[in-house]
């Protein structure tokens, strides 16, 4: 049974990101700027927005 967390964060990431659509969160401000990106766990934080992963490697974005 998954975690709570897990839950959590797989909702909020269903919920969100059809809504404003990825371009929307990821769009960066000006030239050179890269998208903040945190571990936390087996999600990632980007822009404030949960993903997973695959998440990343489906827009193109790498965690350094």
């Amino acid at each position: 049974m998954p975690s709570r967390r897990s839950v959590l964060a797989l909702m909020a990431s269903l919920l969100g990101l059809p809504l404003a659509g990825p371009a929307a969160a990821f769009a960066a401000p000006g030239p050179g700027i890269d998208p903040e990106i945190r571990r936390y766990g087996r999600h990632y934080i980007v822009n404030g927005w949960v993903l997973t992963a695959r998440d990343l490697e489906l827009l193109g974005l790498h965690a350094g």
